[in-house]
């Protein structure tokens, strides 16, 4: 994958509300950081349910699988500006998938 494809390049991701049945797919650009990942996430999930913008929410990976921890339950994605999506998942994406979590 060239620098050029990635920059417009973009991934539809599953995304599922904790303890609900709701989902949604996001498409997202995969030359971003992580930290606008994060962002971008937010102002899709506030738009497409109407949640209130001062509802904190945070991000967490599917299938982390902690001994112990249920998977809604894992740690939420970190905020990282030096770390681009396509680099944290080495470009593959089609088992990924995120809860939206209300913090």
């Amino acid at each position: 994958m060239t620098t050029s494809n990635q920059s417009q390049e973009r991934v539809s991701i599953h995304f599922k509300l904790v303890h609900t049945g709701e989902k949604v797919k996001i498409d997202i650009p995969v030359n971003i950081s992580m930290a606008n990942f994060i962002e971008h996430v937010k102002n899709n999930i506030y738009s497409i349910f109407q949640f209130n913008r001062n509802q904190k929410i945070e991000i967490v990976e599917a299938g982390q699988s902690i001994p112990g921890v249920n998977d809604e339950d894992a740690p939420a994605v970190v905020r990282n500006h030096d770390i681009k999506f396509y680099e944290k998942y080495n470009g593959e994406y089609s088992n990924l998938a995120f809860y939206i979590r209300f913090c």
